[in-house]
């Protein structure tokens, strides 16, 4: 099958089983581009969340992109800080949190 291929990344080594399960998935959900040639190197697109926010709004302006990336951000800081003081609760005593 085309995900036993060698896959080369700049350090020359082989997939382990979670990058075989990447070039399955990111493609399927659209996240990356995978091609394969005929020497069984792999391509993939880059993986910042830059490119993936290209990949999915398509091509746009540099401020609508900037616009996006500062709601994830914000969206992602929302999350982490209500988790963070959600699961406070579950190591320590309500009397030894100090807010």
């Amino acid at each position: 099958s085309r995900y036993q291929r060698r896959v080369r990344g700049s350090s020359g080594i082989n997939a382990d089983t979670g990058g075989k399960i990447c070039l399955f998935i990111l493609p399927k959900l659209g996240l990356s581009k995978v091609t394969y040639d005929e020497e069984e190197q792999i391509t993939m697109t880059n993986l910042t969340i830059l490119n993936v926010i290209l990949r999915i709004m398509g091509d746009t302006h540099e401020k609508k992109l900037t616009t996006y990336l500062l709601i994830i951000q914000v969206l992602c800081s929302a999350v982490a800080f209500t988790i963070r003081y959600q699961l406070v609760y579950l190591f320590y005593d309500e009397q030894s949190i100090v807010l």
